[in-house]
Formats: C-alpha cells, sequence, structure tokens
C-alpha cells in the first residue's frame, strides 16, 4: 500500500519540480517580455505567465501520470496530489539552497585567488 501511495505522488511531484523549475529559470526573462507587449502591465504579464507555468507543468505530470497508471495502479485523490505537489517544491527549494550555498563557496574561492 506504501509503495502505490508513493507512485501515486510522482507525478504530482514532477508537477511541483517543474512548476518551480519555470518560476527560477523563466518567469522573470518572460514577464519581462509579456510586458512590453502592448495592453499588457506587470500584473497580467505575472497571471500569463502563471498559467504557462501551470499548464506545463499540468501537462508534463499528466502524460507521467497516464504512463505510470498504465502499468501499476495508482490512487488519484485531491490530498495525494496536493502532497505531491508540496513535496515536489521543498525538493526544488532544497536543491535551490545547496545551489546557492555552492555558488558563494565557488565565489568566494575564486575572490581568494
Amino acid at each position: 500500500m506504501v509503495n502505490i501511495i508513493l507512485i501515486s505522488i510522482f507525478s504530482s511531484v514532477v508537477f511541483g519540480v517543474i512548476d518551480s523549475l519555470f518560476f527560477l529559470i523563466a518567469e522573470d526573462t518572460l514577464q519581462n517580455k509579456i510586458e512590453k507587449l502592448p495592453y499588457f502591465d506587470i500584473d497580467m504579464a505575472e497571471l500569463l505567465t502563471g498559467g504557462i507555468s501551470a499548464a506545463i507543468a499540468i501537462f508534463i505530470s499528466s502524460f507521467v501520470k497516464a504512463n505510470i497508471s498504465k502499468n501499476i495502479k495508482i490512487i488519484e485523490k485531491p490530498y495525494i496530489e496536493s502532497i505531491g505537489i508540496i513535496l515536489g517544491t521543498i525538493i526544488m527549494i532544497v536543491t535551490y539552497k545547496f545551489y546557492k550555498i555552492k555558488k558563494t563557496i565557488r565565489n568566494k574561492i575564486r575572490k581568494d585567488k
């Protein structure tokens, strides 16, 4: 039963990771470009990038879920998906924190040379 729950959470974790990656990598760049379009302001650019991020994450996580469910019975419950999204986001926060620490150490080493 625990394995079924963990596998069921996996596609939602993918959603959280993809959504977070989009936020970290592309959101500011895309928002700046959208804001320059006629009739768009920063709030509309944020709404559009949020929608794009969610759409990409849902597409990929749905694809993962469809492929997993072909071979394994998964549980589709809102609380399982919510837990997966939070776990995916936490994974990205921890990964980003380690990335920032590593970058700071690397910059300090370069500065000391």
